[in-house]
């Protein structure tokens, strides 16, 4: 993989609260997020993998922010080096097959959408942090081909009475905002009751009955889920997004290499390897 460091020229932000890498619902495999986790980072490589020097120098990504917990996708430990996790793993293959080392790059103070700002202000020359696909962000960014498909889930009380997503319809809701997951319930859902407060344990907030359900891409709330008897995933997706590797749009040549990456990845089963290891079987 290519060799990664963390790149800072500015104060840790602070962690924004619900500033989960959007839902992006197709990235990869509603497949159960719960076996066959890693929790080695993508950072150090071996020797023999180090990309020659002078060969590409270094891609700028941002995957998310230290102190974060998107798993399996990206977790970053405040005192890691690096972000782990199926994203943080996939761009070190991506940036090996360019010939490139990987500086994982943070939010400065003031970035309020981290995923499109980062890329229209310059601050990093690549996005991979569960980014769905939509008409609305191609205008502003561009996107690779698909390198995962999640959907939308609905994580509730072990308890709870519900069996589909669609009884919850005009139920309080928790949801992250910004995301895809909230433009479709806003959508579809016109009666639920919308909730984005501060929450720093959203299976506690489900298991108290604080809200009816956590809504989120599903594979993260199986994972999140994983060992606590208080919650449970519904069975059903309410929606199926394809997640992509973004660019600024004024960079197409990047954009081309990085699909022929992804297409190398995909064709040789590194891809599917990949998703095996933190997404399970």
């Amino acid at each position: 993989m290519g060799r990664c460091r963390v790149q800072r020229d500015w104060p840790r932000p602070r962690p924004l609260p619900f500033l989960l890498c959007g839902l992006a619902l197709l990235v990869g495999g509603g497949a159960a997020a719960g076996g066959g986790r890693g929790d080695t980072p993508a950072t150090e490589p071996d020797p023999s993998e180090a990309p020659a020097t002078g060969q590409g120098g270094t891609l700028r990504v941002y995957c998310t922010w230290r102190g974060a917990d998107y798993a399996p996708f990206h977790r970053w430990a405040p005192a890691a080096p690096a972000p782990v996790g199926f994203e943080a793993d996939l761009i070190g293959r991506v940036a090996t097959t360019l010939g490139k080392s990987v500086a994982f790059v943070e939010p400065p103070p003031g970035v309020t959408d981290p995923r499109i700002e980062m890329l229209t202000r310059h601050l990093s020359d690549v996005v991979i942090s569960t980014f769905s696909i939509t008409p609305e962000r191609g205008r502003l960014v561009s996107f690779s081909r698909p390198y995962f498909v999640d959907g939308l889930g609905a994580m509730v009380a072990a308890n709870a009475p519900f069996q589909s997503p669609n009884e919850l319809a005009t139920r309080r809701l928790l949801v992250v905002s910004g995301t895809t997951g909230e433009a479709w319930v806003r959508q579809n859902w016109p009666q639920a009751l919308l909730l984005r407060p501060t929450i720093s344990d959203e299976r506690s907030a489900v298991a108290t009955g604080q809200v009816d359900a956590y809504m989120n891409d599903r594979s993260h709330l199986v994972n999140l889920s994983a060992g606590d008897p208080r919650v449970r995933v519904l069975s059903s997706y309410l929606t199926r997004e394809p997640w992509g590797i973004a660019v600024a749009r004024d960079n197409a040549a990047l954009l081309t290499r990085i699909d022929a990456a992804l297409a190398t990845l995909e064709t040789s089963g590194e891809l599917a390897a990949l998703q095996r290891r933190w997404l399970g079987p």
